[in-house]
């Protein structure tokens, strides 16, 4: 199963990933999404995270600006409000992932164009909503399931086992990989 980090503001210093990225990449996750929704300046922000980002053997996504992740050749992840930009970014990007929290949206999200899909919360997250559980995960068509990025709630290697055993594509978190059990 793929490895997703997400990279939050709360966990680095505005100016510096370099701790950051290098707490988390122990656990070498596959794709890092680099997830500010405080930023008043993204695009530098992403520059500074991709300069120090790119070292590393991820897969790098920035979050929502397909037209600056096109700029960088690389991934965009695309929030629920959002996700009627998946076909002009999945013409243009590598990756394309988009952010759902239903089998149907999920469903559409993929008939778009979308690579992978995220569904959340799987389990219980601060302020994310009642959580899916893996059972939610186990009802997936198959088809959605291998393109499925389980996210919500995943902090430790209980709730990866429990989501491993679904057969989705990857997990995604931000605590996991900084190894903070609550928060956020």
């Amino acid at each position: 199963m793929k490895k997703y980090m997400i990279a939050d503001p709360n966990y680095y210093p505005l100016r510096d990933f370099s701790n950051l990225l290098a707490r988390a990449y122990r656990l070498r996750p596959d794709f890092i999404c680099l997830r500010d929704k405080k930023t008043r300046n993204y695009p530098a922000l992403a520059r500074r995270f991709l300069f120090q980002a790119r070292r590393y053997k991820a897969r790098l996504v920035l979050h929502n600006d397909y037209l600056l992740a096109k700029a960088y050749r690389c991934g965009v992840h695309l929030s629920a409000n959002r996700r009627y930009e998946i076909k002009a970014a999945a013409r243009s990007l590598p990756l394309t992932i988009a952010s759902c929290h239903s089998a149907n949206e999920a469903k559409r999200a993929l008939k778009n164009g979308a690579d992978f899909v995220t569904l959340s919360p799987i389990f219980a997250t601060p302020n994310k909503g009642e959580p899916k559980g893996a059972t939610f995960l186990n009802a997936l068509e198959p088809t959605i399931r291998k393109k499925t990025i389980a996210l919500g709630g995943i902090i430790d290697d209980r709730e990866i086992a429990a989501v491993a055993e679904t057969g989705v594509f990857a997990f995604a978190s931000i605590r996991y990989f900084l190894g903070v059990k609550d928060g956020v």
